[in-house]
């Protein structure tokens, strides 16, 4: 949803987003993450060798590498690059920090909603 200079994420987005993406699974928000990571290849039109190895640690302290990287299209508002191929990862993460600094934009959190501010709008 878009409104005036910010695009405002809240619940019929997700239910619409979580019922186009099947295939891929569903994306988590994640503040904690240093990159995007998909568990799934199926988001990925092909992907490149990392151009350096990146050493993942899950939340259950595993570590794992990616086995791939490149762009993928979760909605036709949001493009996410790079995101990192990690085989057998059990989630699909969209890392908060890799996006604002991406989109250079603060983003907002309500009880059922986000939102991403364009940068330079009040």
């Amino acid at each position: 949803v878009q409104q005036s200079n910010s695009i405002i994420f809240g619940p019929e987005y997700f239910n619409n987003l979580h019922l186009s993406m099947d295939s891929q699974g569903p994306w988590v928000i994640d503040s904690g993450a240093f990159d995007h990571i998909s568990g799934n290849d199926s988001p990925f039109t092909s992907k490149s060798a990392p151009k350096f190895p990146h050493l993942i640690t899950l939340a259950n302290s595993t570590k794992v590498s990616s086995k791939g990287v490149n762009k993928v299209s979760i909605s036709s508002s949001l493009n996410l690059n790079p995101v990192l191929f990690v085989p057998n990862c059990p989630f699909n993460l969209v890392s908060l920090s890799q996006q604002t600094k991406s989109l250079n934009c603060p983003v907002t959190f309500d009880v059922d909603s986000f939102v991403i501010q364009k940068c330079g709008t009040g």
